[in-house]
């Protein structure tokens, strides 16, 4: 795919590690970040990830679409408020949840390797 060979050409030719791909609803933002994030953990093995959006639905949908992409079924977990984390490598969690009781001061800023932010009120483009 060509749009991830620019994401690996941005990180590996211009040190250009924060990337964002603008492109209208339901087509395949989702499936560009995972398929990303695929190629960019087999350089990074222990890597983690992430993944940041409003509402409970998107995250489901998100981690479902990151399992079949990485081929694995445990891949990550939902944080919303109501799921408690086993494995804090792989997250995928609301806004609401990383602002409550500061949640997101629990990690350090260099924590996270591939962060997703799949709003764009939460990058503030509106």
């Amino acid at each position: 795919m060509e749009i991830l060979d620019e994401l690996e050409a941005e990180r590996s030719i211009y040190n250009s590690f924060r990337n964002l791909i603008v492109s209208a609803t339901g087509t395949g933002k989702t499936m560009i970040s995972a398929f990303d994030y695929k190629r960019f953990r087999i350089k990074n093995k222990t890597s983690k990830l992430l993944f940041i959006a409003h509402r409970k639905e998107i995250l489901e949908q998100s981690l479902s679409t990151f399992r079949m992409v990485l081929k694995d079924q445990n891949f990550g977990e939902l944080w919303t408020g109501k799921d408690e984390l086993i494995n804090e490598n792989n997250i995928f969690a609301t806004v609401q949840i990383l602002a409550s009781k500061n949640n997101y001061e629990k990690y350090p800023k260099d924590y996270f390797d591939y962060i997703v932010l799949d709003d764009r009120d939460i990058i503030g483009l509106n």
